[in-house]
């Protein structure tokens, strides 16, 4: 059994890149890794784990007066934890006006029309990928970052996961959850996972210079476990439009949307 966390970074209109990340834990290791955490948060003396916030040291937050010393002493723990109990790791991202560019509104009627769901969907699609790789054949558990109820993301995400779940029954339907962040490790650890490779995605896109906690922590991901454990991606504009073209002249995904449309039609 394998619960998987999921973060997204990138949501905010003035942000020009969207990204999902997810960590894979083993639900077997999930006690160990909130027993290390609740040792990093006594030893360390904070409340919970904000990765942009951390990093910057955002006003009246716990973080406020953190030496350069503590930051990078927290973030490196909280790498190791991630890497420690984390499987594997995955993140897709998506430059918005690229996607705007291409993504046609037929695709956007059955896939969502926010940029992180189109991240998150093909996050889902190589987590799905991965578990089938670990043999895993009962439903794993899908943890997803607090979104309020009702809200178009959150709405947008039932529709990936019912979407999925059409081609997998029983995979998807009853096996997410949305939690607040600071109830769970594996949110906060994930939390970072997605604040590195948004930055990194950002750096690739616009040459946005990385800070240097922000290049070692996505270097530290990507190259752990001699780069087998991460699977990030920065989608490129030429592969975009190429799926895009493939996903309108494929018949099967053709139909898919039709029967879509035809049994969710109000």
């Amino acid at each position: 059994m394998f619960t998987i966390y999921i973060d997204d970074s990138g949501t905010g209109d003035n942000q020009t890149v969207a990204i999902a990340s997810g960590l894979i834990v083993p639900t077997s290791r999930i006690k160990d890794l909130d027993s290390e955490w609740a040792l990093l948060l006594k030893r360390e003396k904070f409340g919970d784990f904000h990765a942009a916030q951390c990093a910057y040291g955002s006003y009246k937050t716990e973080y406020v007066g953190w030496k350069t010393k503590k930051v990078n002493r927290v973030f490196h723990c909280v790498r190791h934890i991630a890497k420690k109990y984390g499987a594997h790791a995955y993140s897709f991202a998506i430059r918005k006006e690229e996607y705007d560019e291409f993504v046609t509104e037929e695709l956007r009627e059955t896939g969502g029309e926010r940029h992180f769901t189109w991240a998150i969907r093909h996050l889902i699609t190589a987590i799905d990928k991965s578990t089938d790789e670990l043999s895993v054949l009962a439903p794993v558990e899908f943890v997803f970052d607090w979104m309020d109820e009702g809200s178009p993301g959150r709405r947008e995400i039932g529709i990936v996961m019912e979407q999925a779940d059409s081609i997998r029954p029983g995979r998807y339907k009853g096996h997410y959850s949305f939690r607040h962040r600071q109830e769970l490790p594996g949110l906060q650890c994930v939390d970072l996972l997605a604040w590195a490779c948004y930055r990194y995605a950002v750096f690739a896109y616009d040459s946005t210079p990385l800070t240097e906690l922000a290049e070692k922590s996505f270097w530290d991901f990507e190259n752990f476990n001699d780069g087998k454990w991460m699977y990030a991606v920065v989608q490129k504009k030429e592969d975009l439009e190429r799926w895009v073209k493939a996903e309108l002249a494929d018949p099967r995904s053709q139909e898919r949307r039709r029967q879509w449309l035809a049994n969710h039609s109000t």
